[in-house]
């Protein structure tokens, strides 16, 4: 399925999906493995969040692996995708005294999936918003040859290389086995908690279930070959370190840190190229930069990805018009200063909104997985 679904990540594969659910607790978890005949055209890993997402919807049925993955895990099989939506719809209908809203996040806009689905809830008469979510930048192995970083910014780093190089000897490393990135997650943890603190944050790996979440995620990722720790060293001491996820030929770049002592030389940039690099003469066509932005992905001369979509589902009129009102709030709050200063008081009427993969989503336990097959 990952090998024959144009547009599958490391965020669809069973791997990304286990460590997830072995992290984080769920009141429920299904497995849809949707087959025609022999063959698997469809699989959809879901979870039941019990919780409060706007005023009086607590329950609702997301993706296993949000907000954590940067793309929904939804398989389909080109030509599939009215079957597999439909029989996704037929088992929700089995389920309605269980949820209140369905929310398939990150969905990308490629393939027939999010119009299938949304056609087919529209004539269950359920209530179907389909919206823009976030976006990506992506920088081809083509562009990268062509351009590299900008002229300005290569100059830059270049004297921060040879700066940091007086230093001590410079090494810049990748490591992909289980145990050498596993002996690096202490350094990790400490390196994003320092520079977290430093902000006056706090590092999502100060939480005790995240740093679960990033054993399981060594432990099952790396064991499959998907999981890049790189690293850049002065003198043996650690500079920078990046988390990476590949598949498919695509290297999914995910969380980065550096140590304060070297924050002068533009560590994660000096890095960021150095990985570059490495990833384009080591078979990687294209880096995706993940959600969100920020300069250092424009500097690298990536570029704008269409936004994914965002698929919500309501089988009663009143968690759909809180919905709509959340949305709209939120609109008119990235429009109207005045109500950017207000904020805070707002998001207490609406307490659930995107939440940043480095937060921990909390619900009480995994129970009793279902395996469904469809013919």
């Amino acid at each position: 399925m990952l090998t024959q679904c144009r547009h599958a990540t490391p965020f669809h594969t069973y791997e990304w999906t286990m460590a997830n659910l072995s992290a984080f607790d769920n009141d429920a978890v299904f497995v849809l493995a949707l087959s025609d005949h022999s063959d698997v055209v469809g699989i959809l890993p879901l979870v039941l969040k019990k919780g409060r997402r706007y005023i009086n919807t607590h329950r609702w049925i997301e993706f296993a692996g949000l907000p954590h993955a940067d793309y929904g895990g939804a398989l389909v099989r080109p030509g599939y995708e009215l079957a597999v939506a439909e029989d996704l719809l037929e088992f929700l209908k089995t389920r309605l005294t269980e949820w209140e809203g369905v929310h398939l996040d990150r969905l990308s806009q490629q393939g027939g999936f999010v119009r299938a689905l949304a056609s087919a809830a529209n004539q269950l008469g359920w209530h179907v918003s389909v919206r823009q979510s976030d976006s990506v930048r992506r920088l081809s192995r083509e562009h990268y040859f062509q351009s590299q970083l900008e002229e300005a910014g290569s100059r830059s780093l270049e004297k921060a290389r040879r700066k940091l190089a007086m230093k001590g000897d410079v090494i810049f490393e990748v490591l992909h086995q289980v145990d050498e990135i596993h002996q690096q997650l202490e350094t990790y943890i400490r390196l994003h908690t320092n520079r977290f603190a430093s902000l006056g944050r706090q590092s999502p790996l100060a939480s005790p279930t995240h740093i679960k979440f990033y054993e399981q995620m060594i432990a099952e990722c790396a064991a499959a070959g998907y999981l890049w720790l790189s690293r850049l060293t002065c003198r043996g001491a650690p500079v920078a370190m990046r988390l990476s996820l590949a598949c498919n030929d695509i290297l999914h770049l995910y969380s980065t840190c550096f140590a304060a002592e070297f924050g002068k030389y533009s560590p994660s940039m000096l890095q960021l190229a150095m990985l570059l690099d490495y990833a384009f003469h080591h078979g990687i066509n294209a880096v995706d930069f993940g959600i969100g932005e920020s300069p250092h992905k424009r500097q690298a001369g990536s570029i704008l990805q269409p936004p994914m979509i965002r698929v919500e589902i309501y089988h009663n009129r009143w968690p759909s018009i809180e919905s709509s009102a959340y949305d709209l709030t939120e609109r008119a709050c990235m429009k109207w200063p005045p109500l950017r200063r207000g904020g805070k008081m707002l998001r207490r009427m609406f307490p659930y909104g995107p939440v940043s993969r480095g937060k921990c989503s909390g619900c009480t336990e995994i129970v009793n997985p279902v395996i469904r097959v469809d013919t």
